[in-house]
Order: structure tokens, then C-alpha cells, then sequence
């Protein structure tokens, strides 16, 4: 993304829905612990998103549920997940 971003303002040049569907998963890089420092069109693109009112009023929708992703135990069951576990748990084997 940082090359692509290299020459433009946004992904596909103009701002589009490109942008604001990638936003979310480049927003998390604190989160996951990525130094983004070396990106530096990378950065640039996010913190011109991040300025857009509108796109901040969207990104705080669910606010008030994501504090529920906090406990140990919700992250296991969303992100512990195989579709191996998922067949053996009650209602997996329906499409069998």
C-alpha cells in the first residue's frame, strides 16, 4: 500500500470506497503491535482518513459493544475459532 500510495492520495487515486474499506484493518497497527514508521505514504493516507469527521463518526459506531472483545474469553471464542471447532459445536454439522 505504501508504494501504491507513493503517487496518489488515495488507493485508486481519487477517494473512494477502496480507501474506506481498508481503512479499518490498516486503523488496528497499534493494536497488532506494527511499527508503521517506515510506511511513510502509508502513514500519510491514514492520518488524512483519520481527519475526515464522518469516517471517525463511523468508526465509533459500536463503541459501546467492542468493550465486550475486551475479555480473555470473547477474543478466544471469535478469534479461536477453526472450521474444525466450529463442525463439532452444536448446530456445525447442519450442512451435512
Amino acid at each position: 500500500m505504501d508504494r501504491r500510495l507513493a503517487d496518489r492520495d488515495y488507493l485508486a487515486g481519487e477517494l473512494s470506497v477502496a480507501d474506506f474499506a481498508c481503512y479499518p484493518w490498516v486503523a488496528t497497527y497499534k493494536r497488532l503491535e506494527t511499527d508503521i514508521a517506515a510506511f511513510p505514504h502509508l502513514r500519510r493516507w491514514l492520518d488524512a482518513l483519520k481527519s475526515r469527521p464522518a469516517l471517525r463518526r463511523g468508526m465509533e459506531l459500536g463503541s459501546d459493544w467492542q468493550s465486550d472483545l475486551k475479555s480473555d474469553e470473547a477474543r478466544k471464542l471469535l478469534f479461536g475459532q477453526t472450521s474444525r471447532s466450529t463442525a463439532r459445536s452444536p448446530g456445525g454439522d447442519r450442512n451435512r
